[in-house]
């Protein structure tokens, strides 16, 4: 079927084809159900609007690629390339710590409504509550960290925060559950003053810190630049272990408004029509721009 609108019983309805390129085999755990979710919340917001999922590049109006991290290009993790039936969706960064680490699905998820958005024909907005905002709360996926230390020793671990505090579900264990450890939430800089064997401060609330355990499992409100430390006690059983922490945020993600597109609305380009298509949007009309990018 060629990709537009047709009439029936007097409802225009406009239909598109989306192309998914294969999800890299390190995101299918988070990434799989962002596309499906992300064109379902359009076509709630505007019912005049069906998407397909189509394995025909040569019948998509638009292509979805997976871009594993935007590296030096400073704080884009999405882009709809103009005059093109392109979306590009980010994965994850390594902006924390120099080590990539996995979006939530949530925030996969939202990049793609903002970038369908565009591809739809509209700007960016002013309005916070809108998808069309250009800037958004990043929250990673659930990542991984590993120290070997000496029994009686201290590591630590850093955050990625991504609000000024964030929740963190997390749990840590080791790889001898014979060694029992201490951790403690603490600001940065704890870190020196705990291998000094000197006092330090900690974050108190339940949940943010734990003594004579073999393995811990929490939740813990920290401020940003905030780290974990873990102290394996001295043992007759190691003399070393390695400590295992596994850290979610925990971002309650805002319901962000989906436009209702103005009547009659097509976007920029069709793939299958092979032109550009220059429309009204609210009243302005788009007539070119730079590339499209959506940031942290």
């Amino acid at each position: 079927m060629i990709a537009g609108f047709h009439q029936v019983f007097a409802k225009q309805e406009y239909v598109y084809y989306v192309y998914v390129d294969p999800i890299p085999y390190y995101a299918t755990s988070y990434a799989s159900d962002a596309i499906p979710n992300a064109i379902s919340t359009w076509e709630h917001a505007n019912p005049q609007i069906k998407f397909y999922l189509t394995n025909n590049t040569r019948q998509a109006n638009f292509e979805i690629q997976w871009i594993k991290d935007y590296g030096d290009v400073r704080y884009t993790v999405g882009e709809y390339v103009i005059g093109s039936p392109l979306i590009q969706v980010g994965l994850g960064d390594s902006r924390c710590m120099n080590q990539w680490e996995p979006y939530s699905s949530s925030t996969v998820t939202h990049i793609a409504e903002h970038e369908i958005g565009h591809w739809l024909g509209l700007p960016h907005t002013q309005n916070q509550n809108n998808i069309m905002y250009p800037f958004s709360i990043i929250q990673y996926g659930a990542f991984s960290q590993s120290r070997a230390v000496d029994t009686g020793g201290w590591t630590f671990f850093s955050t990625c925060n991504s609000e000024k505090s964030i929740t963190y579900d997390y749990s840590i264990d080791t790889d001898n559950l014979a060694v029992s450890f201490n951790a403690y939430f603490a600001p940065s800089g704890a870190e020196i003053q705990a291998s000094m064997g000197q006092p330090f401060s900690y974050y108190t609330e339940v949940g943010c810190s734990a003594k004579n355990v073999n393995a811990f499992n929490g939740v813990c409100i920290v401020p940003v630049n905030s780290i974990l430390l873990v102290n394996p006690l001295e043992s007759h059983f190691a003399s070393s272990v390695t400590v295992y922490v596994d850290m979610q945020e925990k971002v309650s993600y805002p319901k962000s408004i989906i436009p209702v597109l103005p009547h009659g609305a097509i976007p920029e380009f069709s793939s299958l029509a092979g032109m550009i298509i220059t429309i009204s949007i609210f009243g302005v009309i788009i007539i070119s721009r730079n590339k499209s990018k959506f940031s942290v």
